[in-house]
């Protein structure tokens, strides 16, 4: 039996039976290419979530102590002395993905030799191996195929399995997979490369005299500033000044000191495997072109902040990071701001933890703990904006559509998450067409479906409109809670950020997810059970849909009652914190942030 453990035909002998390593090699929008062949799809090993809670756990372990490692190896590397917590600012985030990354590629290529005694399967050849240039090359490159080729590739030449070599450059380009496939941060990408406004001389020199900076945050600019005013501009938005050379791509120098990278301390067989590929994948920018991001940080950085705050920037703004790493060496404050849905629900967020534990304070949307433990609550100034925004209309007077909420997930994993992966993806997929295949033609006809910005090769759109032929699309370029103004009832398919700003905003809302696979916390039982007793939440997509048809003709009546009220606002104080006085609240927050910072010794 052969083995293709990627998506690219080039790399599948068509003329034995094959066997797919997951079905992230069958893309719904090439359908052509595997339509017709003999094969089978390996059963996917986190189906037991169990098991899949337990990889996060370790996996978590394991980037500890490598982090302790790498921080001591890339110290003596570059001749620097910085404390743990420097190189957890600037390489955590693409350890964290990296071993997330690996283990699950690892497990399904075990698990596939475990079940079949003799595989065949091609290689890339190792003339053909790139290593990314910055964590976020690194998570891009790991959504699409030819990168997974070479990784698949790397695990199974260490695991002493030795298989006919192909060369990349034969393969066929494919015009536009790239811009499909840069997915599932690219969100993220675009937050960071936009990295605040722009600030003018004289503001620098206010946040260089030790003052508090916004960066790469989630906050709106009328937001940022507003902040900065009620302050008396102690609190600023802040632009990181460096160069685009400082994170070109290098030379790379297969010495030594990128080949020590290998000897990071394993027990295992898959950290043994793992760490001797550590070389070919480790980005560039943190040994061969640390030296030049160093110097171009020096030029540009007159001063440091006390306080740094960020929401996203803690993840691919390698300028942001770097500085906000020296920053830290210098006695700055780190604080880390929740700048999504999930974070409080989810059993399993390796961000949350990373967030966590970089930041002096970290504040959430409601379930901080408090009491000195550094995880603490603020209200959100977006989702404060939201408060009452289409509270109770009438129904004579709201618009009569149902705009339905979905989302897509990437093929391939790169995070354990509380999420679909896997097979699981296409259940969740099939979870939203039941949902419309049970509702009646008219109630059908006024529903608009509002897809993700990216489908990741899974042709949803195709996918929907072969079931649905008739189904309105939403259309429309404009932002989320702009769109909630446009229907009447709004469905929301998952457990995420969309679900959050529908209910603060106090729009009718109902929500279903699978909860085998969004998978909540313990402690967030009781709020999501009020949701369910009030009508609001559901765990099949059916009852989801019977309750759309029941309260549509009334739906303020029920979304009025002190029950659903209650229960939405009992909910939203948990994990959707929102207030009318949220710019007092973070102002004085961040004044007592900055008093803390005067005579704080550097945390380790």
């Amino acid at each position: 039996m052969f083995l293709a453990t990627t998506a690219l035909p080039e790399f599948w002998d068509k003329k034995q039976e094959i066997l797919f390593l997951g079905p992230w090699c069958l893309r719904a929008d090439r359908e052509a290419e595997w339509r017709g062949l003999k094969y089978q799809v390996m059963p996917n090993p986190w189906d037991d979530r169990e098991r899949y809670a337990e990889a996060a756990r370790y996996l978590d372990e394991l980037g500890e102590r490598w982090l302790a490692c790498l921080a001591e190896y890339l110290n003596t590397m570059h001749r620097v002395s910085y404390r743990q917590r420097f190189w957890r600012i600037l390489v955590g985030p693409w350890l964290m993905h990296y071993l997330h990354i690996m283990y699950d590629r690892y497990a399904h290529l075990s698990e596939a030799f475990r079940r079949y005694d003799h595989l065949d399967t091609f290689v890339l050849a190792p003339s053909a191996y790139r290593v990314p240039n910055t964590t976020i090359e690194f998570i891009e490159q790991a959504l699409d195929d030819p990168f997974n080729q070479q990784l698949f590739s790397q695990l199974l030449c260490e695991l002493g399995r030795t298989f006919p070599e192909k060369d990349f450059d034969a393969l066929e380009a494919k015009p536009g997979d790239a811009k499909r496939e840069r997915a599932a941060l690219s969100v993220w990408r675009k937050a960071a490369m936009r990295g605040g406004e722009f600030v003018q001389a004289r503001v620098r020199d206010v946040l260089n005299k030790g003052r508090v900076a916004l960066c790469d945050t989630h906050l709106s600019r009328s937001a940022r500033w507003s902040l900065a005013e009620r302050s008396g501009f102690e609190v600023l938005p802040m632009k990181i000044f460096m160069p685009e050379e400082a994170l070109k791509s290098v030379p790379l120098s297969f010495n030594n000191e990128r080949r020590g990278l290998c000897a990071m301390p394993s027990v295992s067989e898959f950290e043994r495997v793992c760490a001797q590929i550590l070389s070919r994948n480790f980005p560039s920018l943190y040994l061969e072109g640390f030296d030049l991001l160093h110097q171009a940080a020096a030029r540009s950085m007159s001063g440091v902040p006390s306080v740094v705050v960020s929401s996203f920037g803690w993840y691919f703004d390698e300028r942001f990071k770097y500085q906000a790493a020296v920053a830290s060496e210098q006695g700055a404050r780190m604080v880390a701001v929740q700048y999504g849905g999930g974070y409080g629900l989810y059993r399993t967020l390796a961000c949350e933890q990373h967030e966590a534990r970089l930041a002096d304070s970290y504040y959430t949307w409601g379930w901080g703990k408090g009491n000195g433990s550094g995880v603490q609550s603020l209200p959100d100034p977006t989702l404060s904006a939201l408060l009452h925004r289409y509270a109770n209309p009438s129904e004579s007077s709201a618009p009569a559509e149902i705009l339905f909420v979905s989302t897509a997930l990437p093929r391939y994993l790169y995070r354990f998450s509380s999420w679909p992966v896997g097979s699981q993806v296409a259940d969740y997929l099939e979870d939203a067409m039941k949902f419309l295949d049970v509702l009646p033609a008219h109630v059908l006809g006024v529903v608009r479906f509002r897809p993700y910005v990216h489908e990741y090769g899974h042709d949803i759109r195709r996918r929907v409109v072969v079931r649905f032929p008739t189904i309105k699309w939403d259309e429309r370029a404009q932002a989320f809670p702009d769109a909630l103004g446009q229907c009447r009832l709004v469905v929301v398919d998952h457990c995420g950020t969309s679900f959050l700003e529908a209910l603060v905003a106090n729009k009718p809302t109902i929500t279903f997810w699978n909860p085998t696979q969004w998978e909540t916390r313990t402690d967030a039982k009781e709020s999501l059970d009020l949701l369910r007793m009030a009508g609001m939440l559901f765990d099949s997509p059916r009852q989801a849909a019977a309750k759309v048809c029941e309260t549509y003709d009334e739906v303020s009546r029920w979304w009025g009652s002190a029950v659903v009220q209650d229960a939405r606002r009992r909910f939203i104080d948990r994990y959707a914190l929102a207030r009318e006085d949220w710019l007092d609240r973070w102002t004085e927050t961040l004044e007592e942030e900055l008093a803390t910072s005067k005579g704080l010794a550097p945390a380790g």
